[in-house]
């Protein structure tokens, strides 16, 4: 069953759930934030408006659409398990 906008923000406000930064969401994708922008403007990314006109995007939907599209799913483990990408353990 899909949260409700109220639930993700509750989730948010409360700490449980982080809204990712563009350049976060990029890397996560493996694209340019540029790729993430037109996204989000199509509607093909939700994404949350803050103060100076800058996008978050909740992580429990990006990790969610990371998980039904990546070619390597150590990817999502990782960012997880709090390990930035790119870095080795």
């Amino acid at each position: 069953m899909a949260r409700t906008a109220s639930q993700i923000m509750g989730d948010i406000l409360s700490g449980k759930d982080k809204l990712l930064t563009t350049a976060e969401v990029a890397a996560l994708f493996r694209v340019e934030e540029r790729t993430i922008l037109r996204w989000a403007v199509s509607g093909k990314l939700g994404s949350v408006r803050i103060p100076g006109n800058k996008r978050r995007y909740v992580a429990s939907y990006v990790l969610g659409l990371l998980q039904e599209v990546a070619d390597d799913p150590h990817v999502v483990q990782e960012w997880l398990q709090g390990q930035k990408y790119g870095e080795t353990p």
